[in-house]
């Protein structure tokens, strides 16, 4: 620290000490920068009107006595340094003193002016320190309650947005199985339609060909030669008639998919695309298939289908593989494949806006 000389505040009402500490290690006012009070009261007053580097505080002031008095020095005077005046039987005040406050304490009459100066200028120097700490801890405990408000700002968008994309997720569920109960119902809807038509083609056209047919067998009977001739034209028509509504009521509702199950209705299936379209299907199904309703049967049934009329009608091959197996949590997994030479999905273009 500096030699500068200190401002020193002195508060001590035994005017023989005063003296005494001034004349032998202050030095007298106009040389030292001193003010010397008698009162704690003055000593407030001077504070507030004047700045002082150090104040040097007797215990036993006419308005105060004993350690209360390094308390009251301290609320009224924060910003400076405090170092007790004991006497020489007194370094117990001392010490007691240092725990409420006081930055040092000195024995009066038995230290040298050095050391007295020196103990001066340190309390001066570690009360500035001190302060200094305070502010560093006051500007840290600041940023912190400043980050900490950030932080909690943060905290609360990351949840608000976590909240956000909870309900746009469960929005999206909400909606997916929506659409999976309509494309349910719609599969059994045009089952049902497919159903109605299978039975107007079985209970209705069918058997009135069927009566045609009898019929024309009647008049082939005739002995006119070319009333058979037409009859057994008009018969072959009638066959060909009769064979086209049962496929016709086939395809549009298999029995067997509603009344026999997955499995039956997939076997049925590997049978008719070998008769009608030359497909050979290498069916695989578990022994135990976990029964699904019958919209799910109906979907499952009218997908495999479809694929496999792609394998024959855009991959040209003769040979498809479907499989049916049981996974755990009671469900089906089915897959088809074919040997064609399939696509990089990549390379696939996107549909446009409007669907091209």
């Amino acid at each position: 620290m500096s030699e500068e000389i200190l401002s020193t505040l002195l508060v001590e009402d035994d005017e023989a000490d005063a003296c005494l500490l001034m004349e032998t290690v202050l030095g007298p006012p106009a040389q030292s920068h001193v003010v010397h009070v008698r009162r704690l009261s003055d000593a407030v007053d001077a504070a507030g009107r004047q700045r002082f580097d150090v104040v040097l505080l007797d215990l036993s002031l006419p308005d105060t006595r004993g350690l209360g008095t390094v308390v009251r020095a301290r609320a009224a005077m924060p910003a400076l340094p405090i170092i007790v005046l004991t006497g020489n039987h007194d370094e117990q005040t001392g010490l007691e003193a240092l725990r409420v406050g006081a930055q040092d304490y000195l024995v009066k009459g038995s230290i040298p002016r050095e050391r007295m100066l020196r103990a001066i200028r340190y309390a001066v120097e570690r009360d500035q320190i001190q302060r200094l700490l305070r502010l560093a801890n006051e500007d840290l405990e600041r940023k912190v309650i400043e980050r900490t408000a950030e932080l909690t700002l943060t905290v609360e968008a990351l949840q608000n947005e976590v909240r956000s994309h909870r309900k746009a997720r469960e929005e999206l569920a909400a909606r997916a199985a929506q659409l999976r109960a309509l494309a349910g119902q719609l599969t059994l809807t045009e089952q049902r339609e497919r159903q109605r038509l299978a039975r107007l083609l079985h209970e209705h056209l069918q058997q009135l060909l069927v009566g045609a047919k009898f019929r024309v067998a009647i008049l082939g009977r005739s002995e006119d030669s070319a009333v058979q001739a037409a009859a057994c034209e008009i018969g072959h028509l009638l066959d060909e008639s009769i064979r086209a509504s049962r496929v016709m009521t086939a395809e549009l509702s298999p029995p067997i998919v509603h009344e026999g199950g997955l499995t039956a209705g997939l076997e049925w299936l590997a049978r008719w695309m070998k008769d009608r379209h030359d497909l050979v299907v290498e069916l695989t199904t578990d022994d135990h298939v976990p029964s699904v309703a019958e919209d799910v049967r109906v979907l499952l049934f009218e997908s495999v289908r479809e694929l496999l009329f792609n394998a024959v009608k855009h991959a040209r091959v003769g040979r498809a593989r479907v499989e049916l197996r049981a996974i755990e949590g009671n469900l089906v997994e089915l897959s088809v494949a074919d040997d064609g030479p399939g696509f990089e999905p990549s390379s696939a273009r996107p549909a446009s806006a409007t669907g091209g």
